[in-house]
């Protein structure tokens, strides 16, 4: 595992164990964490690593189960059946999707911190602890981010 910082933020980079490149098709597996603080991206790289991880024992498991272990690695390894196929794509399709829902509590925690300090910056503004019912706080930059953020989902 390594977090790599690019342009766009910091991303988390983990390595496919070997048994496991031939049924997963990739050498390594890169997560954007969507942001460019370092103590967030290594909160948030926790998370991924272990979602990772609990991928990584599904296919073993599914790969012990499905494969029977007389045979050679090589034939082993052979997954054009469609049983097989469909075995690993279910175990792929639930991994993103798990990936997606902690992607969607990352961006709902920035979004309330964003609505935190609108708030508090209105306070401050109105000079008043507590903004008036019939002048509710307008926060147009807030929304327009967090519309862009679905229409990207």
């Amino acid at each position: 595992m390594k977090l790599v910082r690019l342009n766009s933020g910091y991303n988390l980079r983990r390595w496919v164990p070997l048994d496991l490149r031939p049924i997963i098709g990739k050498n390594e597996i890169w997560h954007s964490l969507e942001t460019n603080e370092p103590e967030l991206a290594k909160v948030r790289a926790c998370g991924i690593f272990s979602l990772t991880s609990q991928f990584f024992m599904s296919v073993r498991k599914m790969k012990s189960e499905i494969y029977q272990p007389s045979r050679e690695l090589a034939d082993s390894l052979d997954i054009q059946d469609d049983f097989k196929r469909k075995c690993i794509d279910t175990i792929i399709e639930t991994y993103e999707l798990k990936i997606k829902e902690l992607r969607t509590q990352f961006k709902l925690q920035q979004y309330e911190h964003y609505q935190e300090r609108m708030e508090d910056y209105h306070k401050f503004k109105l000079g008043s602890n507590h903004p008036k019912k019939d002048n509710p706080p307008y926060y147009p930059r807030l929304l327009t981010h967090i519309l862009k953020g679905r229409k990207a989902s």
